[in-house]
């Protein structure tokens, strides 16, 4: 099973946490539209936080000064950033399954 495989299984399995803990779809468009901006700005921070950490990281090394910390702290925001990223995709589906409600 390829990366891509798995991630749409995380992607469904993320789609059915959300549906216990949000199983109303959205009043409007204007209700979805303001969850996705919520997710992609979610995912903003975290990739504002990478930026900010990797300048940490790079100031480190050109002092040669050990950076495994920052390292780990950018590390911890890709993975929150993973997770924003699912969150958004899962939000876009239930927006895009509104009328049906089908997967989300």
């Amino acid at each position: 099973m390829n990366l891509r495989s798995k991630i749409e299984l995380l992607i469904l399995e993320a789609i059915q946490e959300a549906k216990k803990k949000h199983p109303k779809p959205f009043v409007d468009a204007h209700h979805g539209w303001a969850n996705i901006f919520e997710e992609i700005t979610e995912a903003q921070k975290e990739i504002e936080k990478i930026h900010k950490y990797e300048e940490a990281m790079r100031s480190h090394v050109f002092e040669d000064l050990d950076a495994v910390w920052v390292v780990e702290v950018i590390e911890k925001h890709a993975i929150n950033l993973i997770q924003e990223a699912i969150d958004i995709v899962v939000t876009t589906r239930k927006y895009k399954n509104m009328g049906g409600n089908k997967d989300v």
